[in-house]
């Protein structure tokens, strides 16, 4: 298994400074730019190894804290989205404040949440959660068929449904895994691990992992943090 380690900033160079901080966010919002595209096929198999909320001054042009938090945010979303983890880059920066580089001014300040992720909750052994799988599980199949209904092939709809169930599944094998009220643990290296779990890598039982394993953090986030 091949891990790349990447390092995105947006503050030094001259194209940096002229681009304010919602045209950086929109940037890394947009499906069609060229590093969220990179980061969506090398996939999880990526790890950000740096990066900060770090804006060049010449970025921010209205307020710096809600600017920060703008560029950050969308940071994260893509990350979370994209890679296999992140390490922010640093905990904290010589002296005095920096709401950009410092880990520990930027959650005093919001620039991100005060906790990322989540933390082990107490999840009833009723059933309850294998449940909304099933419920989950039923509604993006069908979106799934109907989606490549529309162009003709040789399919196996199958694959995907049990893809979204042992994405579930392990997902809460993941969560269950550590005491109450330490971090929840998620699945990382996600298309390695769905690669690995299929037997043959076929591409319908990853997507369906995908989407199991994204529902079961929301429905984990809703219900048990």
């Amino acid at each position: 298994m091949l891990v790349l380690d990447h390092h995105l900033y947006r503050c030094f160079t001259g194209q940096d400074i002229q681009t304010s901080a919602h045209d950086h966010a929109g940037t890394l919002r947009d499906p069609n730019n060229g590093i969220v595209q990179t980061l969506g096929r090398v996939g999880s198999s990526l790890v950000v190894g740096e990066w900060s909320a770090a804006l060049n001054p010449g970025s921010i042009k209205f307020d710096n804290d809600v600017e920060h938090r703008v560029f950050a945010k969308a940071q994260l979303e893509l990350f979370e989205r994209t890679c296999a983890g992140w390490f922010f880059w640093t905990y904290k920066k010589g002296e005095g404040w920096d709401n950009g580089w410092s880990f520990r001014d930027v959650q005093l300040s919001e620039v991100l949440p005060a906790w990322l992720g989540g933390l082990r909750g107490r999840i009833p052994v009723d059933g309850a959660d294998q449940h909304r799988r099933d419920a989950q599980r039923v509604q993006s199949q069908a979106a799934h068929n109907a989606w490549w209904d529309q162009h003709p092939g040789q399919y196996d709809h199958e694959r995907f449904e049990q893809g979204f169930a042992t994405g579930w599944d392990d997902s809460y094998a993941f969560f269950r895994s550590v005491p109450l009220g330490a971090p929840a643990p998620e699945i990382g290296f996600k298309t390695e691990w769905a690669r690995r779990r299929s037997g043959d890598g076929y591409w319908e039982f990853e997507h369906g992992f995908n989407q199991g394993v994204a529902a079961a953090r929301e429905d984990y986030a809703q219900h048990y943090c």
